[in-house]
């Protein structure tokens, strides 16, 4: 798909695509054809070289860059692309990015091959997402309107309506890829046509349908998780750091959404104590800070951070960097309160959210001072952080101060105090701050759906959307990275599942001859990362269970290595191994690398066990559980027993959630979107072909274009044919089988005249053709129809006017009637009133006379 070797002296002169590292493929044009090597002359003036054979053999060492790569060019007919790349003339990398540049030059971000929706972040707000989008794309058919994230919205809808099937939508792609907002427009998208059809319907019933529904509440408290689960990264101002599962919960055959629910997967916690450079923490923690400055900031947590605790940089938790272009932290406030207040969450309760999340962000600035050759004490300097924590989190400043200077150990004989020393009062007042944080934010969502959870037991289906991480490698990949690539190497898995395996089961079901292009299976790298018992997390997870004996660091890595050196997916690394970390420096014992779908990514192993446990000490847990603060108190409930509380590690409850979701995945009908960023430096109008091309290759997007190319992606049923394209019916024919029928329709002159016979297959119980095959017969069918459904117009309009002119003469013959009827009974009182009006003339002059006589007299007498 990325390289081609058929080439010959014939070829001299044509258009072809060559590989760059610079701009991934550059125009090109053939020169000459000699020994297995092409040369080609781009249209900047260099000319290359290219080795046929080279990129088909195994990397070397000695090589610098990869060898150069050379494939047929065919030029675009339209400046606009092709909108579903299933049509591309020539289907490989280069065309596909060659498609994709050329519609997002005209501001086209949405694409579509087979089941996915390619969406490219462009950086800037387009005016496609408006009322009047919604309406155009409600109702509409999928595919009569261009590629949209409306229209992926809206086949899911319909479907539900017709199926009454599951619906869920999985978005992926890397930070900065435009996940969130997309996850964002198409909840809103089903809000709002939920709404409209419901009240419709309504209407029709007789009733009324208003007011603010489920799903528009749960469209404004995205604001909410945004604020805790959100942070600025280098890659993204507003990355989300944990995965997101909404479902709207629909009435059965209904389209009234009765409920909805949230449901949230591997929240970063470590970044509450830590962030690297030019990143920030959770945004709620600086939007508290600009409240707390504005004095909007209530209760407890405003005067905890009233003055210049209000200034986030001098807190130890925020002083990296403290503010993101564009965005107004006091204004992202006011939204994170009104999207509390759609959860009906106000007063005591709004209080108690900011006073945790206040205590967390207070506890960071608790320094520890050595006290004696192996304890620690808190600093005198910093006591009144520790006060102020105390309070917010409504627990003893000295019981506090106790549980983070000291640990306590349970042994069968019993409990063992030990001090701590100042780096180790550290570490243990991290893991209370990531602990704290992390429990509020799972009672957030669990508050969040409790308010949404409405249906009280009915039974009823869902639509449901995804927006999960990508894959990520980072400088130093560490415990996160593995489940965050884990995560998606599954999505992937059920991506190919659904996909590729569908494609080869559905034709080898119909007997379909295709060609079986081979695509990747990540099974096998799955089961080295989770399948027990010698699973990368599970070795992981049975050294929990040795407490103080457990292996990590490089000693972990040497049992990783033994269990899984001869796996394909996996290299063994150290400073003598050929691999190298992503800066460049060479790899050390506690590395191994993993070849995972999206490519080989280097981990450093580091407190991968304590990580694991995920288990703040008893006696700290203790201590927040005695809280008289009901909300933190509520998140500490009383501690399991020690075999419970061992089994339930981070990896345990990971995977549990993971099978979970990836089950209900394959139990619904599932789409696919993939998110593209475009550029790293976030600017519109850029794209970075390397990058996107690397973006395109990972997402699993060339290899599902290349089996779907292959295929008939086009699939009717024989009855379904038969109905919709009867026009094609023979003369005379009467065959029952519809299969034999279908067969001889696609034999009628105009169809075999325009639609050759290697573009379509006949199935079992299915006529599978190419993606072009049914918009031809469709044209076809409507050539045909078009000068009878003239003919039925031209009669119906003469009917339509005969019966119009009926019915004129009749209502003309009832207006003679009636005015002659006006006529004979209005004579008389006609007369009436004209006797009348005589009758009013004669006495106006007799008055008119008298005045006049009068004077008369008058002079004469004189």
């Amino acid at each position: 798909m990325n390289h081609s070797t058929a080439w010959s002296s014939n070829d001299v002169g044509g258009l072809c695509w060559v590989s760059d590292p610079a701009q991934a493929y550059i125009e090109a044009r053939v020169e000459s054809v000699s020994g297995g090597v092409v040369t080609a002359k781009a249209a900047d003036g260099r000319t290359f070289a290219v080795d046929l054979q080279l990129p088909l053999q195994p990397p070397s060492r000695k090589q610098k860059e990869p060898p150069r790569r050379i494939l047929q060019r065919v030029p675009l007919t339209t400046n606009n692309g092709v909108e579903n790349m299933d049509n591309l003339q020539t289907l490989h990398e280069a065309a596909i990015l060659d498609n994709i540049q050329h519609r997002f030059r005209m501001d086209l971000i949405y694409t579509n091959t087979g089941p996915i929706l390619i969406a490219m972040n462009p950086f800037k707000w387009l005016p496609i997402y408006g009322d009047d989008v919604i309406s155009r794309y409600h109702g509409r058919p999928y595919g009569a309107l261009p590629p949209h994230c409306f229209q992926e919205a809206e086949d899911a809808f319909a479907s539900l309506q017709k199926t009454r099937r599951n619906q869920a939508i999985v978005i992926c792609g890397e930070s900065g890829a435009g996940k969130t907002e997309t996850t964002k427009l198409m909840l809103h998208y089903l809000a709002v046509v939920s709404k409209r059809t419901s009240t419709r319907d309504a209407k029709l019933k007789g009733g009324c349908s208003g007011g603010t529904t489920i799903a528009e509440r749960m469209v404004a408290s995205n604001p909410l998780l945004e604020a805790f689960g959100n942070a600025k990264t280098l890659r993204n101002d507003n990355s989300s750091r944990f995965g997101k599962f909404t479902r709207f919960d629909f009435q059965m055959n209904s389209s009234i959404i009765d409920g909805g629910h949230i449901e949230n997967l591997l929240l970063e916690k470590v970044r509450v104590v830590e962030q690297g450079s030019g990143e920030r923490n959770y945004h709620v923690f600086y939007q508290l800070c600009a409240a707390a400055k504005a004095g909007k900031l209530p209760g407890a947590a405003g005067a905890a951070l009233a003055g210049a605790a209000g200034d986030a940089a001098a807190h130890a938790y925020t002083r990296g960097c403290v503010t993101v272009d564009d965005m107004d932290d006091l204004e992202e406030f006011g939204a994170t309160v009104a999207a509390l207040d759609a959860l009906g969450v106000h007063g005591a309760e709004l209080e108690a959210i900011f006073r945790a999340a206040a205590a967390v962000y207070v506890v960071g600035d608790v320094a520890f001072v050595a006290d004696g050759q192996d304890g620690s004490k808190v600093s005198p300097a910093t006591q009144g952080a520790l006060d102020t924590a105390s309070k917010l989190l409504g627990v003893d400043a000295a019981a506090l101060a106790t549980a983070l200077t000291h640990r306590v150990r349970e042994t069968p004989e019993g409990s063992v105090t030990s001090p701590n020393d100042p780096a180790e009062a550290t570490t243990l007042r991290h893991a209370l701050a990531k602990s704290v944080f992390s429990k509020l934010f799972d009672w957030l969502v669990q508050r969040a759906n409790a308010a949404f959870d409405v249906s009280a037991g009915r039974e009823t289906q869902f639509i449901g959307v995804l927006d999960i991480f990508g894959f990520e490698d980072m400088a130093t990949n560490g415990f996160e990275q593995v489940f965050i690539n884990t995560t998606n190497e599954q999505l992937q898995k059920v991506f190919n599942d659904l996909v590729f395996e569908a494609e080869a089961e559905e034709y080898t079901r119909e007997q379909i001859e295709w060609d079986k292009t081979a695509f990747p299976d990540n099974t096998p790298c799955i089961e080295m990362l989770t399948k027990r018992p010698t699973g990368i997390l599970r070795l992981v997870d049975s050294e929990c269970t040795r407490g103080h004996a457990a292996s990590d660091g490089a000693k972990l890595v040497a049992k990783v290595n033994k269990a899984h050196a001869k796996s394909p997916f996996f290299e063994v690394c150290g400073p003598a191994s050929v691999w190298r970390r992503k800066d460049g420096s060479r790899t050390e014992d506690s590395d191994f690398l993993v070849h995972h779908f999206a490519g080989p990514i280097v981990y450093t192993v580091a407190s991968f066990v304590d990580k694991n446990r995920d288990a703040l000490f008893g006696h700290v847990h203790d201590a927040l559980h005695a809280s008289s603060d009901a909300l933190v108190s509520s998140c500490f409930p009383p501690r399991e027993d020690a075999g419970a509380s061992k089994k339930m590690t981070v990896a345990n409850k990971y995977l549990s959630q993971l099978a979970s979701l990836t089950g209900t995945l394959r139990e619904s009908s599932t789409r696919f979107v993939r998110c593209i960023k475009t550029n790293s430096e976030k600017l519109p109008q850029k794209l970075d072909k390397p990058a996107v091309l690397g973006q395109l290759v990972c997402s699993g997007v060339m290899a599902a274009l290349e089996v779907r190319r292959a295929g008939f992606p086009t699939r009717v049923l024989y009855r379904e044919f038969v109905r919709e394209f009867r026009a094609f019916t023979p003369r005379g024919a009467a065959v029952a089988d519809p299969k034999a029928l279908c067969a001889a329709m696609m034999q009628h002159p105009h169809v075999r005249e325009r639609v050759p016979t290697a573009s379509y297959r006949l199935g079992v119980s299915k006529l599978f053709m190419q993606s072009e095959v049914l918009y031809t017969l469709q044209s076809i069918r409507n050539a045909m129809l078009y000068p009878f459904v003239r003919r039925l117009q031209r009669w119906w309009i003469k009917l339509q006017g005969s019966i119009l002119q009926r019915k004129l003469k009749r209502c003309g013959a009832d207006l003679e009637a009636a005015r002659a009827e006006a006529s004979i009974k209005g004579v008389a009182a006609v007369a009436a009133v004209r006797d009348v009006l005589a009758d009013a003339e004669t006495a106006r002059a007799a008055a008119a006379a008298a005045p006049s006589s009068t004077t008369t007299r008058t002079t004469t007498r004189a």
